[in-house]
């Protein structure tokens, strides 16, 4: 038997809490909003369709921290959300419903990992606010609300803050706000269905208590407020379920868990009060949504499945290929369409048409990635290229601030992931070295912009990946160090005139997994990285001087480190920041190219490695996101440094967790934050996040 749904939801917002409450609050109006249909990434939310056809979402539980009081409004006719008036409550496994005037009621839920609440409150959409109303009788989660023909809501069952189920029910009246019991169930049940029936009463369904999952069923007679059992119970326990109101006044009972995840469905008829079995779904669905379509059909789907039942056949089919919709929402628009909004880890909101049977997720990449490459275009636009999506990969696409989409671009010449990629003078843009998908190659290629195809060049000399690459004062383009099967001290130059490669100097040592800068004096900084296979930083730096072709030494790093960043300051200075050091995540520090030496520049207020740096119009430096050494190991946190000060402060926080990811700097001075992965053993992201440096955020048209 599978943990009740409360317990699991319990324990996931644990973790989530923990880590926010070591999260500096942020100092700034600065924020992150992703690129996709939805300003907030959230699961454990509502989703309800309010009388002008916009869908609410309300409250809900983020990547990291804890619960919202977040709300945003869904509009179809622009396939995009905005935000609205905030709950007066952070909730999340809430209930929503819509009431007879068109106002919203929001009702229990919980606030944090440990705490119920028994508050209620109503938005109103003519004014965008919420205002609190009476309280419920007693707290809960896992419990349903039901609208009835006489505009009462009906509440019933739940889970108390001790994990034990309720049989209570109450109801709530709109015109006095106030809620008062009716009645008692027959069985105490929590995560089962209610479904308004035509003859006016509610049927109840399924559900589990301490023992497990039931198969009970019992209806509501609002004229009496008394509960019956139905004449006959389900035909399998289960719970976590759905239950849909079919054209012919059958309820269709899906998925669920019963002992395990359930295939398995059944009809209920109210006119003999018996459950049967119906086709079976083809795949498990447990904590799923469904939604009756206008042709009769219903749509269901959990993680990367949705389904199709027919009515008329009894048959299932599958219903496209959604991205990821576990612990979701579906909700039917006016347009016939249908909004999925995934979990908040995930942050996918999809579109289902049933006319074409296909899903569609702008503002998410084309695949998840990782160790890929982002480059700002002279038009405004991003190139990303390759990385690692479950192999190295050849796809290539391109994102538009101008419209907030991503669109597929010309694929690489060959798979390719930890490679670099730089702009050249001519607007082209030159991919060189990295790794197929077994070994480091040497090839490089060019990317034009103007007709979307990339041309291969000559190939370098040497095989390298972790390797550097310089776009020199020259138009060339410098290539340093790296790793094959043994660390490089080799560096080559291309020379987009002739579209080939030559060697120039070799580095005093083995470097590879180093940041290069170019200097304001035109001469290249190669800073720290490794000298050997083994994850011992060095401290050691060079320079490179393209008149000559010589490296030199320079002052050493104070801390050495690797899979740290770098980024010219407009001072002429170079900051270094985080990375792996001896024992620990290092902090930040200067170089300065007239006297050689280091100087500490304190540290953000979380350390990180492999995170990206990005100089901001303003002057200031952002870093975001990253790898920590203390659990969950990645971070959301978001800070900015200030050359002026030598000093560092938070700024917003990222939608989730992300490392490995890109930075790049837009031509309206915002930031985009693309790819990366949310967690070190698993899920590589296709989302993408917009960071606004200074006010609230402002769509980009």
């Amino acid at each position: 038997m599978k943990p009740p749904r409360a317990i699991k939801i319990r324990f996931c917002t644990f973790a989530a809490l923990v880590f926010a409450l070591a999260i500096p609050s942020s100092a700034t109006a600065a924020s992150f909003r992703s690129t996709g249909l939805l300003v907030q990434r959230r699961s454990g939310h509502t989703a309800t369709v309010l009388q002008n056809g916009k869908v609410l979402l309300a409250g809900g539980q983020p990547p990291v921290g804890n619960y919202l009081d977040s709300v945003e409004l869904f509009d179809s006719t622009m396939a995009i959300g905005s935000p609205t008036g905030s709950l007066t409550a952070s909730r999340g496994f809430h209930t929503a419903t819509r009431l007879a005037d068109g106002k919203v009621l929001v009702a229990g839920g919980q606030t944090d990992f440990s705490t119920l609440l028994n508050t209620a409150e109503r938005y109103n959409p003519a004014t965008g606010t919420w205002a609190t109303t009476g309280a419920l009788m007693q707290a809960r989660i896992g419990h349903t609300a039901t609208l009835l023909a006489n505009g009462k809501v009906l509440v019933a069952g739940g889970d108390l803050e001790t994990f034990n189920q309720f049989s209570s029910a109450e109801l709530y009246d709109p015109a006095t706000g106030n809620w008062t019991f009716t009645g008692t169930m027959t069985a105490l049940r929590s995560d089962h269905t209610a479904t308004l029936l035509p003859n006016g009463k509610v049927l109840v369904a399924g559900g589990r208590n301490n023992d497990g999952s039931l198969a009970t069923a019992e209806l509501y007679n609002p004229a009496t407020g008394l509960w019956t059992a139905t004449t006959g119970p389900l035909t399998t326990i289960r719970s976590s379920h759905t239950a849909t109101l079919l054209p012919n006044g059958k309820v269709l009972l899906a998925g669920g868990n019963g002992v395990d995840r359930l295939y398995s469905a059944e009809l209920y008829d109210p006119a003999t009060g018996i459950f049967t079995e119906t086709g079976s779904s083809m795949t498990q669905h447990e904590s799923h949504d469904a939604v009756l379509l206008p042709n009769g059909k219903v749509l269901i789907g959990r993680s990367d499945s949705a389904e199709l039942y027919d009515p008329a056949t009894q048959t299932w089919a599958l219903a496209g290929q959604p991205r990821q919709l576990i612990y979701h929402t579906l909700t039917l628009l006016p347009n016939g369409k249908v909004l999925g909004v995934g979990a908040a880890q995930y942050g996918y909101a999809e579109i289902y048409d049933p006319a074409t049977n296909t899903w569609t997720a702008p503002g998410l990449m084309s695949d998840v990635r990782v160790d890929h490459t982002a480059t700002l275009l002279t038009n405004g636009k991003v190139l990303v290229a390759g990385g690692t999506v479950v192999f190295a990969s050849a796809i290539c696409e391109l994102y538009d601030p101008a419209v907030r989409l991503w669109s597929l671009t010309g694929s690489l010449p060959g798979v390719l992931t930890s490679h670099t990629a730089t702009r050249l003078a001519n607007g082209k843009v030159l991919v060189a070295g990295g790794r197929d998908e077994s070994n480091s190659v040497a090839t490089a290629s060019l990317y034009d912009p103007g007709t979307e195809t990339w041309t291969p060049t000559a190939p370098m000399g040497t095989v390298r990946q972790a390797h550097t690459a310089t776009l020199l004062a020259s138009g060339k383009v410098l290539v340093a160090g790296g790793f094959s099967t043994v660390g490089l001290t080799s560096a080559e130059l291309f020379d987009p005139a002739t579209a080939t490669w030559t060697p120039t100097g070799s580095l005093p040592a083995l470097a590879f997994d180093s940041t290069a800068t170019l200097l304001a004096n035109g001469k290249v900084l190669v800073a720290g990285g490794r000298q050997s296979s083994s994850s011992t930083p060095t401290n050691a730096c060079y320079l490179y001087d393209p008149a000559t072709g010589i490296w030199s030494g320079t002052g050493a790093l104070l801390n050495a480190r690797w899979q740290h960043t770098a980024v010219l300051l407009p001072n002429g200075k170079v900051l270094v920041v985080g990375g792996a050091v001896s024992g620990g995540i290092g902090g930040a520090e200067t170089y300065d190219p007239a006297t050689g030496t280091w100087a500490d520049a304190g540290a953000p207020p979380t350390l990180v490695t492999a995170t990206p740096v990005t100089l901001l119009a303003n002057g200031d430096v952002l870093v975001a996101g990253g790898n920590i050494t203390t659990f969950p190991y990645l971070t959301a946190t978001a800070a900015l440094y200030h050359p002026a000060t030598n000093t560092w402060m938070p700024t917003a926080m990222m939608g989730g967790l992300r490392w490995k990811h890109t930075a790049t700097l837009l031509s309206n001075g915002q930031v985009l934050i693309a790819g990366g992965e949310d967690n070190q053993f698993n899920p590589r992201l296709p989302t993408a996040e917009i960071y606004t440096p200074d006010g609230p955020f402002q769509l980009v048209t």
